[in-house]
């Protein structure tokens, strides 16, 4: 204990000597940090909206599908019927596709039709709440379109316009556009939106569905009610919004591999920078090793003071490293990161304290190796040479 305290009362007072290069090392090892966090936070909130935007307004908590050999899901009033008996439900909607063609003039475009029952949608998605300009669909519209933001660029055509649909059977029938919605999802964004009545009539699809989505008061219900729906007798592929968002957890894999390898390089930025100050540090203070190393302190010792003022310029790197990078995050978190003038298209961090941790592990451990070198060094310095340097 007594050799503990001897240690570290030489490493404080030999680090705080110094502040200005005290400071300077500090600075070098909590860049990475405050690099790192907000990076890690970015990543975690835009996986979050991800997924929560992919739940809103397509998958639900979960999705049923037509089984292999059949286009559509049949005899949906007494598939809905059986859904809704069931408790923990909050909402079930029945959506119906075409591939379509719409038309403005000479603007011509391929489009998925989705139908929907307004009033079941706004218990189950939140897709009604991305109109961005005009109004959603009503149940009672039959004449009315809503388009996708891509699509009515597209077109070039706005609220209160008209539009040509032509159906996959070859109909082609004029619709007013209601509204233009943005859901952030480039597959929605490029759709038209009818009434499900309407496209019922038109494809002669009455009672048939292409899709039926489903909310859950608690979305941790979902495997569960997964194997409830199933038990049902319910003929269709059942289906988690875990395994429906796919595409999300492939961005999640890519992204940890970039997000390695950028560890990586602030891991070696960190060591390498570190190294010099520390090599630097040693070589100044030569004489002052010697001495130390005659009234009797062991190689060892040495090699424990130099560590110590190592890892002491760890710490307080990590300290102010992650007081910076959680005030980025958290700035982040509160004012988003805006991509364009939709609510839908923002980056948002997600702020937490656990995002200090595997930054600050990773700094602290990289501080301790790039002084391990300077340290051996000092701790061989041979005692009449060292008095002598200088």
């Amino acid at each position: 204990m007594p050799m503990m305290n001897a240690i570290l009362f030489l490493a404080l007072k030999d680090v705080f000597k110094d502040k200005k290069t005290f400071l300077l090392i500090s600075i070098a090892v909590g860049a990475g940090v405050a690099i790192m966090i907000p990076m890690q936070g970015l990543f975690e909130g835009v996986i979050s909206n991800l997924y929560e935007t992919t739940i809103d307004v397509a998958t639900g908590h979960i999705t049923i599908h037509p089984e292999e050999d059949k286009k559509f899901l049949e005899n949906i009033d007494s598939v809905e019927g059986k859904l809704k008996l069931l408790p923990q439900i909050k909402g079930v909607s029945a959506r119906l596709t075409d591939q379509a063609i719409l038309t403005k003039k000479e603007k011509i475009m391929p489009s998925p039709l989705i139908g929907l029952t307004p009033s079941d949608e706004r218990g189950t998605s939140k897709i009604s709440e991305r109109v961005v300009n005009g109004k959603f669909l009503s149940d009672t519209d039959r004449k009315e379109v809503v388009l996708g933001s891509v699509l009515a660029d597209e077109l070039k055509v706005d609220t209160g316009e008209s539009v040509t649909v032509t159906f996959s059977n070859g109909l082609k029938k004029d619709y007013h556009v209601k509204g233009i919605l943005k859901t952030g999802m480039g597959s929605l964004d490029s759709g038209a939106y009818l009434n499900k009545k309407e496209l019922e009539e038109n494809l002669d699809a009455k009672n048939k569905a292409s899709e039926i989505i489903v909310r859950l008061e608690d979305i941790q219900l979902a495997e569960k009610y997964k194997v409830l729906i199933m038990q049902q007798g319910i003929n269709g592929k059942v289906k988690t919004w875990e395994e429906e968002a796919v595409y999300v957890k492939r961005l999640k894999s890519n992204w940890v591999f970039i997000s390695n390898m950028f560890i990586i390089l602030s891991l070696v930025a960190a060591s390498v920078s570190v190294g010099v100050l520390m090599y630097t540090r040693v070589e100044h203070k030569i004489r002052e090793i010697g001495i130390l190393k005659a009234i009797g302190a062991r190689n060892s010792f040495v090699l424990k003071v130099i560590l110590t003022e190592s890892l002491i310029f760890g710490i307080t790197g990590v300290i102010l490293g992650s007081l910076m990078g959680l005030s980025i995050t958290k700035y982040w978190e509160v004012h988003p990161i805006m991509l364009s003038t939709a609510e839908s298209n923002v980056i948002s961090a997600s702020f937490s304290f656990y995002l200090v941790l595997t930054p600050s592990i990773i700094i602290l451990l990289a501080t301790l190796l790039a002084g391990l070198y300077p340290a051996w060094r000092a701790s061989r310095i041979n005692i009449i040479k060292a008095i002598w340097h200088g």
